[in-house]
């Protein structure tokens, strides 16, 4: 950032995309880490297609006292900060600039608009950070977004062009191939305890299938289904009360969602056995690594993973195959070693031998459900 630029924003007032700081974040400070954290995020949740900036070396009072010039700044600690909160990476980049006219050094962080939104909180930190939570700019002060109007805005400012820039797609934030484990698709799961049972029943605890899939009509529930199970097993893990299974690997063919009265296209994350590939090396690599790697070192990578860990794999929206993509999809599972587990989700049947079918939602389930709601609206 040149000198004059940083002028222009010294001049403004704080706001959706400009925030002063006297002091320069200290990570190694529970308060002050946990400050950038909720920063970083709530900026890249903006609402406005617009880079963010946090000037540290500036009073409350706009005073430019400036920053110690011998100040030492490590984007990769910081980025690694990020990549235990964020639930996928954020643009961001920070640099030291001494500004001539005042004789002082400042720092400058910069939130790049080319984000995909929402990005959520992916973990609590002693009541100061809520896991699940999307914070965001509201004027000049950070906010949790608490009602489905902010949620749209924010995901609606992330819009990318093809390569014509003629049409516009959508980037659905909550399946997409930066996020090793997607954010949920519901506010708060009802019902379904006997379905799961039999997900349970059927795959996790059964000692030889090792393949389901739940099929039924589309906003049936299938996705938030698979994702319940899906987090109960990735929390399972988490708190060694799994001891089969590594990890959760989760990723969508998505190509459509409704957003509230209509239906808008969305980059889909998977769309062939690579981006499964992908996926699982995105446990274990950053994906700035993964993209520097070729076919063969990949294909190395995923042997030796396979054969050492063990996954639950969720396989969204599977309809949107053809008969030999499926084919291509069905190998690639036949193939890997005996312990690993498949749950998949389509509209209608995909020749899967055991599947469970959905269906609507029964009278008591629907009368909690808009009894929630209606207990929901009452705190927005």
């Amino acid at each position: 950032m040149n000198d004059r630029q940083l002028l222009r924003l010294l001049k403004e007032n704080e706001g959706p995309l400009l925030d002063f700081k006297e002091t320069f974040y200290n990570i190694e400070d529970k308060k002050s880490k946990t400050d950038f954290v909720k920063d970083i995020l709530s900026f890249s949740n903006t609402t406005l297609n617009e880079d963010g900036f946090i000037i540290c070396g500036v009073s409350d009072n706009k005073e430019i006292i400036g920053v110690a010039s011998d100040i030492k700044i490590s984007d990769s600690k910081f980025v690694q900060v990020m990549e235990a909160y964020a639930d996928h990476p954020v643009n961001f980049n920070i640099e030291k600039v001494f500004l001539k006219e005042y004789e002082v050094t400042l720092i400058v962080i910069t939130i790049l608009q080319n984000q995909v939104r929402p990005v959520l909180c992916k973990k609590s930190f002693e009541g100061k950070l809520q896991e699940g939570a999307i914070y965001y700019r509201y004027g000049s002060v950070n906010s949790i977004a608490k009602d489905f109007i902010t949620v749209e805005k924010i995901v609606t400012s992330q819009k990318l062009r093809n390569e014509t820039n003629e049409y516009i797609k959508l980037l659905d934030s909550t399946y997409n191939k930066y996020s090793k484990f997607p954010a949920p698709p519901y506010s708060k799961f009802l019902g379904r305890e006997d379905v799961i049972a039999k997900v349970y029943d059927n795959l996790i605890n059964h000692h030889k299938n090792y393949l389901l899939s739940l099929t039924g009509d589309g906003g049936v529930g299938k996705t938030s289904l698979a994702y319940k199970v899906a987090d109960e097993i990735r929390k399972a893990i988490d708190n060694n009360q799994n001891t089969q299974l590594d990890g959760v690997i989760w990723i969508s063919a998505k190509d459509q969602r409704l957003y509230f009265d209509e239906r808008k296209e969305l980059f889909r994350e998977f769309n062939s056995i690579s981006d499964i590939w992908n996926k699982i090396l995105l446990n274990f690599f950053d994906i700035r690594a993964i993209k520097e790697m070729n076919e063969d070192l990949k294909n190395k990578y995923i042997n030796q993973i396979l054969n050492e860990y063990k996954f639950f794999f969720v396989l969204d929206n599977m309809e949107v195959f053809s008969e030999n993509d499926l084919l291509e999809i069905y190998n690639f599972i036949e193939s890997v070693p005996l312990g690993h587990k498949f749950l998949l989700t389509s509209r209608h049947h995909i020749r899967v031998p055991n599947f469970v079918k959905i269906g609507n939602f029964d009278k008591n389930c629907v009368k909690n459900i808009l009894k929630m709601s209606q207990m929901s609206m009452k705190f927005l």
